[in-house]
């Protein structure tokens, strides 16, 4: 693709409470700008129209029509998952470059053909994986690239949460979603998986379960045992439902020299050397969650976008990260473990496809 122009000129589609970050992480960056913001709730259109001072002629309730009148040179996607997939392929017809939320879309098909259509046309598309861009997730790659503590042999990832799903400020469709924890929560998991430890996964065993108290229609809470390529175990367990608002986290890794450890979602980031019962605080920089990482994320699309090179997270990126999730389901829902080759090949994806 050919490089644009700075500033660069955003349409933000979906003004919720995700939305609002991205809203406020265009404004305070010095090299875009947005020229169109859509939504289909007025309240949300008024919000913007107030915070940043605009005109109404850069409020729309309709795509369409925000494109049309507008002069836009890419796109933020902060839609629902359920419209996500229909609106990218609308906006890839016009040729416009997207940084969409995840997940793409519902399911791995529909996401592969969107892929596929980015691909055939030169679109660049990137994937919302803000959880890349956190301060203690780039420490802990760095930490295991270092090769001080050796090569990671095993690992578990523990998240207990209590998410109703009716904050005022919350977002409502996983309510109805029929796995939500698998494709809202446990996509993070999955994607820093491949991210951290850069490699895929091999194989997978998956579980889902709602407990009796979930407000929600589908499966609140999600285990698996993931086998990596390079020979790493990971267990993996992340519920919205706990029985109380004591949240946990705990990502620890072991490795052939001493074990990394992670105790809070967003920070907390320890080590300890082999045959040592010490825990060693590794400094990180302070950090706003969904707030810095989202400016790193927006920084880098931008920055894409300048040099006229690909995105990153990119299409073929969000394209496995999206296989795994559904491989996920798919293994809950049979009952069986998936072989992630074996996955591939029955959707007719060739090898080459899976290379950036």
């Amino acid at each position: 693709m050919r490089p644009i122009e700075e500033p660069i000129q955003l349409a933000l589609i979906g003004i919720g409470q995700r939305g609002k970050q991205w809203a406020d992480a265009v404004y305070e960056n010095p090299a875009a700008t947005t020229v169109a913001y859509v939504d289909i709730d007025g309240e949300a259109l008024a919000w913007a129209q107030e915070r940043f001072s605009l005109p109404s002629n850069a409020m729309f309730h309709d795509i369409g029509m925000a494109l049309d009148a507008r002069e836009v040179d890419a796109v933020i996607l902060v839609t629902p998952p359920m419209v996500r997939g229909e609106q990218c392929d609308q906006l890839i017809e016009r040729g416009l470059p997207i940084m969409a939320e995840k997940p793409l879309t519902m399911g791995f098909e529909s996401t592969l053909a969107v892929t596929r259509k980015a691909r055939e046309r030169q679109v660049p598309l990137a994937a919302g994986f803000n959880f890349r861009y956190l301060n203690v997730t780039q420490k802990m790659k760095e930490l295991l690239q270092e090769g001080e503590l050796g090569e990671p042999s095993f690992a578990r990832i523990f998240l207990y949460w209590h998410r109703t799903g009716r904050r005022p400020t919350g977002n409502r469709y996983p309510l109805v979603m029929e796995h939500p924890m698998a494709l809202e929560q446990s996509v993070h998991a999955l994607d820093l998986i491949r991210f951290v430890y850069e490699t895929e996964v091999k194989s997978l065993h998956a579980l889902t379960h709602n407990p009796p108290w979930s407000p929600y229609v589908g499966d609140a809470t999600a285990t698996a045992l993931l086998e990596l390529k390079n020979g790493m175990l990971i267990n993996y367990l992340g519920t919205w439902m706990m029985q109380s608002h004591v949240r946990e986290y705990d990502w620890r890794t072991d490795c052939t020299k001493g074990a990394v450890f992670q105790r809070s979602m967003f920070g907390d980031l320890f080590v300890a050397r082999a045959g040592s019962d010490v825990l060693e605080s590794v400094p990180l920089q302070d950090d706003e969650p969904f707030v810095d990482d989202t400016k790193k994320l927006l920084d880098g699309f931008v920055r894409s976008l300048l040099a006229g090179a690909p995105p990153s997270p990119g299409a073929t990126d969000n394209l496995k990260t999206m296989a795994l999730t559904c491989a996920f389901i798919e293994s809950a829902e049979s009952g069986q473990r998936v072989d992630m080759a074996d996955f591939y090949r029955r959707h007719g994806v060739a090898p080459n496809e899976l290379l950036e």
